[in-house]
């Protein structure tokens, strides 16, 4: 759920700033500030001047190592998103198809128990994926009435028609929150 994907976004973070594991951006800025005091206290020092050199050189490493790896954690990201929302369009599409064959069963006055089966395994699985809401006013014989899902407030099936907005092929991960581009 919820908590597990911040609990690996901590973890993978972790992985690209270790600290105070193991050292890392505090130890290489560290030795740069130091070096650099060390040139004030002593600018002709040619061995001052070369310490401070390694020290910029061994920040640099470090923190482009670090972007290195948001990048590609970003992509990742990216990427898990850009699944996920093809995977509950997929569901959202399987939904509202098997409402159609629901009311129409019913229209029939026939059961349609395993096409509820059906949907009431995809609810289970949509519901795990996001926080939506359903209901179905129908009561046993009535044809009247239809099936709803919303999320924040948003319809995203009325009766047989999924309600959805076209999603671009790329999605950006921008200043820590997923934005989905449309």
């Amino acid at each position: 759920g919820y908590w597990d994907k911040i609990n690996k976004l901590y973890e993978a973070i972790q992985n690209y700033i270790p600290e105070p594991v193991k050292p890392g951006i505090r130890v290489s800025m560290d030795n740069f500030f130091n070096a650099m005091q060390k040139l004030q206290e002593n600018p002709e020092s040619t061995a001052a001047r070369q310490t401070l050199v390694e020290a910029a050189s061994s920040l640099g490493g470090t923190l482009s190592g670090v972007i290195k790896g948001f990048e590609s954690y970003s992509k990742a990201l990216n990427d898990e998103v850009k699944t996920s929302v093809d995977q509950a369009n997929r569901i959202l599409h399987e939904i509202a198809s098997l409402n159609k064959q629901i009311y129409q069963l019913k229209a029939l006055g026939q059961n349609p128990n395993d096409l509820l089966d059906q949907r009431d395994l995809l609810l289970d699985k949509i519901s795990r994926m996001m926080g939506v809401t359903f209901q179905e006013p129908l009561k046993v014989g009535d044809t009247n009435g239809e099936f709803f899902m919303t999320l924040n407030g948003r319809t995203l099936i009325q009766g047989t028609v999924a309600r959805l907005e076209p999603v671009a092929a790329t999605t950006t991960i921008v200043t820590g929150a997923a934005h989905v581009a449309a």
